[in-house]
């Protein structure tokens, strides 16, 4: 029985959808059609199994979704692909999220110089803190050297963005050479 068969309606939450999935061990693909009170259908599934299986599913759902709606497939939503380094790449077709994904790279950036201007701070350069209710608090000593010692763990930990974006130009103008 699959978990969507399964399950008691009107009691089971999304949440226990999820732990169920969470919990089971073998690849699951599971639909259940339902007709609603007001005599519209309604169609649930689920798919669990390894990434590169449910994403390929996923993808020829997101398909069989813009032939249903009669829109073209742009991939203007975000299309989950791995490739061998199982790294996670997204074609992001929408401003905003660029956008959004800059402004965070810029963010980072300036926590990275900030890092690396404690770290790299003369011996003869104080280091002082905000401390509760705004009071200043120089780091002297150990608490400075731990302080630093902090700040480069936290640069080699984190000093790589973990997203990258690339600007892909299509060359396709629609036009004969």
């Amino acid at each position: 029985m699959g978990l969507l068969t399964s399950m008691k309606w009107p009691k089971t939450t999304l949440f226990d959808l999820l732990e169920d999935a969470e919990a089971n061990t073998k690849d699951t693909f599971d639909v259940v059609h339902l007709e609603l009170e007001s005599g519209q259908s309604y169609v649930v599934a689920i798919l669990h199994g390894e990434p590169d299986q449910v994403d390929a599913i996923a993808e020829q759902l997101e398909e069989l979704k813009h032939q249903w709606l009669g829109t073209k497939n742009d991939k203007s939503s975000l299309c989950r692909s791995r490739d061998t380094t199982d790294q996670v790449t997204a074609d992001v077709h929408d401003p905003e999220v660029a956008k959004i994904i800059d402004l965070l790279q810029q963010w980072h950036t300036s926590r990275i110089q900030k890092l690396q201007m404690i770290v790299q701070a003369p011996a003869d350069t104080e280091l002082v803190l905000r401390g509760v209710n705004g009071h200043q608090v120089e780091l002297l000593g150990d608490e400075r050297k731990g302080f630093k010692a902090g700040c480069a763990m936290a640069l080699d930990l984190f000093s790589k963005f973990p997203l990258t974006m690339t600007e892909i130009i299509d060359d396709d103008t629609g036009e004969d050479e």
